[in-house]
């Protein structure tokens, strides 16, 4: 957090006035330096890693890059944890300065680099992907956000993680077939051919726009702990240049969206 000793010194005073406490304030870019690029802080340690190339055991690196820029981007905040003290669920209450407009473009996959060279299509051993079905956990956090049940096992099949699901299920949401039980898992179609109709060519121009994105809704949640509250979204109107509430059966304008208290944030590209 930017603002520690504030926070600290509203702790003190809260017990002595009762007033409330200010909450610690995080950098988007921090968050964003911790999860993608070659930052040291994104850069992931893989212990005893068997490699699908050499058939041994050792340490491996993964780092993650953007591969190309859809036209929705969907970016989810951690702030569900489980505690390092007593293994309890708990929410992080914190804000996060989130921009209205993202740019992206220097985390961009810089692709295979001159001492680098692609691993075997087929994994083995502990590291392989037994297509026995869509992944639990990630079928759970799409349900949390309020998809159907049927279009999250369909998403999480060809997805390796919740946010490349989202978009996925941005993509296909409307699609009847996605709306019934996947029968087996090698069968679901990969998400670049779920339209029939939309060539290759037409695949790489929609996914090969700038990184640059505007804000374009915002989902949050209302409580202070996982095991309860009330999530509302806030979209912007572009035609009518306003943040629309959205709570319920309630919708109404809004002046002051909570840019800094988001739990996920949609996001369209410039162009």
């Amino acid at each position: 957090a930017t603002n520690m000793p504030k926070v600290e010194a509203s702790k003190n005073k809260k017990s002595k006035t009762g007033e409330g406490t200010v909450l610690p304030t995080i950098p988007f870019h921090a968050c964003l330096e911790c999860s993608i690029g070659d930052d040291e802080a994104a850069v992931q340690t893989i212990v005893d890693y068997l490699s699908p190339a050499t058939g041994q055991r050792g340490i491996a690196t993964q780092t993650t890059y953007i591969a190309s820029f859809p036209k929705y981007l969907c970016v989810q905040l951690r702030r569900y944890v489980v505690s390092e003290i007593d293994y309890t669920e708990m929410k992080l209450n914190c804000e996060v300065d989130v921009p209205l407009e993202l740019e992206l473009s220097k985390y961009k996959s810089p692709g295979l680099r001159e001492h680098e060279v692609e691993l075997p299509d087929t994994d083995t051993g502990d590291n392989a992907n037994a297509n026995s079905g869509p992944d639990a956990n990630v079928v759970a956090q799409l349900q949390s956000m309020g998809f159907d049940e049927n279009l999250c096992k369909h998403a999480a099949l060809n997805n390796i993680n919740a946010d490349t699901a989202v978009a996925w299920i941005f993509e296909n949401m409307e699609n009847p077939a996605y709306l019934v039980p996947p029968t087996e898992a090698p069968q679901a179609p990969p998400a670049a051919r779920a339209n029939p109709d939309i060539s290759e060519d037409d695949i790489v121009a929609r996914n090969n726009g700038t990184g640059h994105y505007k804000m374009r809704a915002i989902i949050s949640h209302i409580g202070n702990s996982t095991g309860g509250g009330h999530y509302v979204a806030h979209v912007f109107d572009t035609t009518l240049g306003q943040w629309i509430l959205y709570n319920d059966r309630k919708v109404a304008i809004s002046d002051k969206p909570p840019l800094e208290h988001g739990y996920a944030y949609i996001f369209e590209r410039d162009s």
